[in-house]
């Protein structure tokens, strides 16, 4: 129930209802990849599984599960962040870092656990993160791609969008007072 509080947020007109296309942009764009982890990982586990002999489990260390070892939540995450950016309502993000924070990571230590007891798990444990993917299996690229990513979003918003940011540091003689 929680999670219809953004969409009651547009629909009540209790936040502005003019979002910026830029904003509009990136929520799409995390809406569509959120559902592309989400669903494509549930769709390979249940393939997997549905091919396997019975009786015969064991990891799937392979696609979608080979660069993070829940990468359908962190969909859900995206998915769902793509609604409360949209919404514009600050509130609403306690309400993600509770479900997030707590239901979440409740659920991952669950699985945690439960794929612990398997053939392999070290090796596959050493080969993904916890939440999002290790990319090229390199903890220093991924952390170097987190870290830009990071700074380059915090600084785009902290300048005025994407528009602004990009050409404050490619651009700055583009500038006009205004728009400083």
């Amino acid at each position: 129930m929680p999670y219809f509080i953004p969409c009651w947020e547009v629909m009540s007109r209790r936040v502005p209802q003019d979002p910026s296309i830029e904003r509009i942009v990136v929520c799409f764009w995390l809406y569509v990849f959120g559902i592309m982890f989400m669903v494509m990982t549930d769709a390979q586990k249940y393939l997997v599984l549905r091919e396997r002999p019975k009786g015969k489990g064991g990891l799937i260390t392979h696609c979608m599960v080979g660069w993070s070892r829940n990468m359908n939540y962190l969909g859900e995450m995206m998915l769902y962040a793509s609604f409360g950016i949209l919404s514009q309502s600050a509130y609403i993000w306690y309400v993600f870092a509770y479900m997030w924070g707590v239901v979440f990571v409740l659920r991952m230590m669950m699985k945690e656990y439960s794929l612990s007891k398997k053939e392999g798990w070290t090796e596959y444990k050493k080969r993904t993160w916890f939440l999002l993917p290790k990319i090229y299996n390199c903890c220093y690229l991924s952390c170097a791609v987190y870290g830009f990513v990071a700074a380059a979003s915090y600084y785009c918003y902290t300048h005025g969008g994407i528009e602004k940011g990009f050409k404050s540091v490619f651009m700055p003689h583009l500038l006009t007072t205004t728009d400083l």
